[in-house]
């Protein structure tokens, strides 16, 4: 299925809508396309569709792409919320919980508020490590 085909209607909900769909196919590279493709259509991602795209990355287990768009928002003034910083710490489930720590480390330096879900995943993370 095409990128186009899935948007439908050019707006920041069509294209989050699309990218959403996308991650429940566990197609990240096709929800990653989408939000690259929205600047190209004079549309500014929000925080909702980068969060849409972190949580495929979380269900996609794909870590390193999670961070990076995590990181990506906050030097672009996107401020990640609680729900996008626990889908990225989850992403990293897989992986040593050094990411995580870090993570977490990072999100408390950008002044960020944490949440006990947030430290739950980090603690787990360990714990198992």
């Amino acid at each position: 299925m095409s990128q186009n085909a899935v948007v439908g209607r050019e707006s920041v909900k069509g294209y989050t809508c699309a990218i959403t769909k996308f991650g429940k196919r566990t197609q990240w590279r096709e929800a990653f396309g989408i939000l690259r493709t929205m600047p190209e259509s004079t549309l500014v991602p929000d925080v909702v569709a980068f969060g849409a795209t972190v949580g495929t990355s979380e269900k996609c287990a794909r870590w390193r792409q999670a961070l990076g768009l995590v990181v990506f928002m906050h030097q672009a003034s996107f401020e990640p919320n609680v729900v996008t910083y626990n889908m990225s710490l989850s992403a990293c489930r897989v992986e040593p919980w050094q990411e995580q720590l870090a993570l977490l480390q990072c999100i408390h330096q950008w002044g960020s508020g944490s949440d006990v879900m947030m430290h739950n995943l980090v603690i787990g993370a360990c714990a198992s490590g």
